[in-house]
């Protein structure tokens, strides 16, 4: 697989926000206005799914509470479980599957201790368990052989750069995205050495702007819980993602036209045990949106008659 310099979203500096000038779509990529033409007489949200580790099962509620108010998803961007979730709902996976699934998904199942120089976990655990869902399980072994377009993040950990993955080996790309600063390996592909694309994109709607949606949704897993003494090395590491990602999420806030933030209150990012819980917040968030979402539709869709809500798009 080759990485193409044109999946790259660049920063001018470190103030400046994110702008749809600044994606740079390869020569051979769908342009926006393509996309639109093909798109006529479809109405569609562009979905971007957050990073959060567990707290991401509630992607999973959400995007149900979607499908159920007959909104359809045109598009999914994802960071980390974000991209995980999105791949899954891209293949087909609908939420009582995923559910099904989630009891697989426990902290024995992801995360193998290894000798610290590099990171807490090898991620093999990790590889194995997306190898099952994906190969396996939904017979998919290409990014760009979704049913729903898909576009997955990572950050080029030496360049200091977000990189927009649209095709691929399936592992090897959620890996790239999923590889969190000192939990995982930084994941190589390609000659490229990547971590968790939350680390840039915490909720990556910047890449969805452009393309011919009705409204650009987001979702927020936030950055809570901070602590009031940090004690230990995971304490100051965490401690400094959230800080980090509590300012990225505001520098990035106006990419959305909508952003949900799903109310966590003191569950973590790792509570493997909560995923039941987490689902349901989804659902709750996205039911309170719901409304909203299909109001903006509405009133962006009646500048054009063509274009009718249908809900037999949806992933």
């Amino acid at each position: 697989m080759t990485i193409d310099s044109g999946n790259l979203i660049r920063f001018k500096n470190a103030r400046e926000k994110f702008s749809r000038d600044e994606i740079f779509i390869p020569e051979n990529d769908i342009k926006p206005e393509r996309v639109r033409r093909e798109r006529a007489g479809r109405v569609t949200i562009g979905l971007a799914l957050g990073s959060g580790a567990i707290r991401g099962f509630a992607h999973v509620g959400a995007i149900s509470e979607f499908l159920k108010a007959g909104i359809t998803i045109g598009e999914i961007a994802g960071s980390s479980i974000g991209a995980i979730i999105g791949c899954l709902f891209g293949a087909g996976m609908d939420a009582s599957q995923i559910v099904e699934v989630a009891p697989k998904i426990g902290r024995e199942r992801i995360l193998d201790p290894g000798f610290p120089y590099i990171s807490f976990f090898r991620g093999r655990k990790l590889k194995e368990l997306l190898k099952y869902l994906f190969h396996r399980k939904l017979n998919v072994r290409r990014l760009e052989a979704l049913k729903t377009k898909v576009f997955v993040t990572a950050v080029d950990i030496l360049k200091g750069t977000p990189v927009i993955f649209r095709e691929g080996d399936i592992v090897d790309v959620l890996m790239a995205s999923c590889s969190v600063p000192m939990a995982f390996s930084p994941y190589e592909i390609a000659g490229g050495t990547y971590v968790d694309g939350g680390v840039l994109l915490p909720v990556p709607a910047s890449i969805l702007r452009g393309r011919g949606h009705e409204a650009i949704i987001g979702i927020n897993l936030g950055f809570g819980n901070l602590k009031k003494n940090v004690g230990n090395i995971f304490q100051v590491s965490g401690q400094t993602i959230i800080t980090m990602g509590r300012k990225l999420i505001d520098l990035q806030s106006d990419q959305s036209d909508i952003t949900i933030t799903p109310e966590f209150g003191s569950i973590g990012y790792w509570e493997f045990g909560k995923i039941d819980r987490i689902i349901k917040i989804g659902r709750q968030a996205a039911r309170e949106a719901a409304p909203g979402i299909l109001s903006r539709i509405r009133a962006v869709s009646s500048s054009s008659p063509a274009r009718i809500m249908t809900g037999s798009d949806n992933c």
